[in-house]
């Protein structure tokens, strides 16, 4: 009978289910050069990916944090607190935000966080990191919080809960 598998096993698992990720070492990167509609970003204790509200597929307009958006999206990935990465879900959530845009004409941009996992970084670690990505959208980006949702998948989601 199996014991199970390690947290090293099932990170590499995943990898293969997403292709546009490259598990370096058990943690996800992504092939920059493939994408060209968001950018890595970094604060004091967080880290994650921005990607701005784009008006079409053809535009690249890189905007800066929160700017030219009415709505601006926390997001939290999946992947159990052990492994993941902020764009493992980026088409469904750009399908969210072109449908978002279609209906109601608001513009939203996407702060993915890059949390750390466990048992690399025990609790809180992640959820601190979420909440300082939350207070730097407010304080250092000037994005009302009103104009914040918090959201996630999964494990994610619990993390985009009780962000305040």
């Amino acid at each position: 009978m199996s014991e199970g598998f390690s947290i090293s096993q099932l990170r590499g698992a995943i990898a293969w289910g997403a292709p546009y990720l490259d598990y370096d070492g058990g943690h996800p990167t992504v092939d920059v050069a493939s994408k060209q509609d968001w950018i890595v970003v970094k604060g004091s204790g967080w880290k994650g990916c921005w990607v701005p509200f784009k008006a079409s597929s053809t535009t690249n307009d890189l905007r800066p944090i929160g700017q030219g958006c009415d709505i601006v999206i926390l997001f939290a990935h999946g992947g159990g607190f052990i492994c993941g990465h902020p764009l493992q879900t980026i088409d469904v959530l750009r399908d969210l935000v072109k449908a978002v845009h279609d209906q109601s004409g608001l513009k939203v941009g996407i702060l993915s966080i890059d949390y750390s996992f466990s048992p690399e970084t025990p609790f809180p670690g992640a959820l601190n990191e979420c909440i300082a990505a939350y207070k730097a959208l407010v304080q250092e980006y000037g994005v009302d919080a009103q104009r914040i949702i918090t959201f996630g998948d999964s494990a994610g989601g619990n993390l985009a809960h009780v962000i305040p």
